[in-house]
């Protein structure tokens, strides 16, 4: 499967600061998280067809489960759409009649028109919390391609000053690599957003980074991991992570689990 970010879960054949994606925030109306699951369904089939034409890096799918370590209050589903660069990004233009063509040709025998249409035309979005970010940093991907049933957790950053990415890069990523080395996470990115839509903007207006973490599904780290990671830092390290800490506001932790993407 495409490495994607946060996706995040990205390609690393090319220089990170020249990666950027589009995250969209679905909260589904009330019953219609079978309908939006077909939705999507029918959707992977054209962004499947734009990675392997080159148009995109990766799309991917993600259920959110958890909310600062309680159960979602809502249903909501994240949707990661990652591209090389922002050239790439904006050379993408919607086209109703291209789409319709592509899907409905790739579901040939699986799917009918008239239902594809049908599930095309129901309402299953309440709400979407929109912002488009680019990576600043990131570790590899170890142990193969993400696929479903992989988890990630991400927590929204607020920078306090110049020196925060750096402390990132410098202090949390080297912690990061040796959780890799050891088998405990598959990836670590940061990215810094570049624009959000006006809900997210009422919900978040100061969040200016987020750190996203994937793992296995059976490697997803609890409170009690990290503090032990934390508490394993030698001397030099925990001061520069408390000066880490200085430089940054933490909001709340989301957790998600993959449920499909683009290969």
């Amino acid at each position: 499967m495409k490495k994607i970010l946060l996706l995040f879960t990205l390609l690393i054949t090319i220089s990170i600061n020249a990666q950027v994606g589009i995250m969209n925030f679905f909260v589904l109306n009330e019953g219609s998280e079978a309908d939006y699951l077909k939705l999507e369904t029918i959707w992977s089939e054209y962004q499947q067809y734009t990675v392997d034409n080159g148009e995109k890096m990766g799309w991917s799918v993600w259920k959110v489960d958890m909310y600062d370590g309680k159960p979602s209050e809502n249903t909501a589903y994240i949707v990661f759409n990652v591209f090389e660069s922002q050239e790439q990004a904006e050379a993408v233009k919607w086209n109703q009649k291209k789409f319709l063509s592509v899907v409905k040709k790739r579901l040939k025998g699986k799917m009918s028109s008239s239902y594809i249409n049908k599930i095309l035309a129901k309402n299953v979005k309440k709400d979407n919390y929109q912002s488009t970010f680019e990576v600043v940093d990131m570790t590899p991907l170890v142990g193969g391609d993400l696929k479903p049933g992989d988890k990630m957790y991400f927590n929204s950053m607020t920078q306090k000053n110049d020196d925060y990415e750096k402390f990132e890069s410098e202090v949390w990523k080297p912690i990061v690599m040796q959780q890799l080395m050891a088998g405990n996470q598959r990836q670590w990115v940061l990215t810094k957003t570049l624009t959000k839509n006006e809900l997210l903007q009422e919900v978040n207006p100061d969040g200016t980074h987020t750190t996203w973490n994937f793992m296995s599904a059976d490697s997803a780290p609890s409170d009690q991991d990290a503090q032990e990671m934390l508490n394993q830092m030698d001397f030099k390290t925990s001061k520069l992570f408390g000066l880490l800490s200085e430089s940054v506001e933490m909001k709340p932790r989301w957790d998600a689990t993959m449920i499909m993407g683009t290969y």
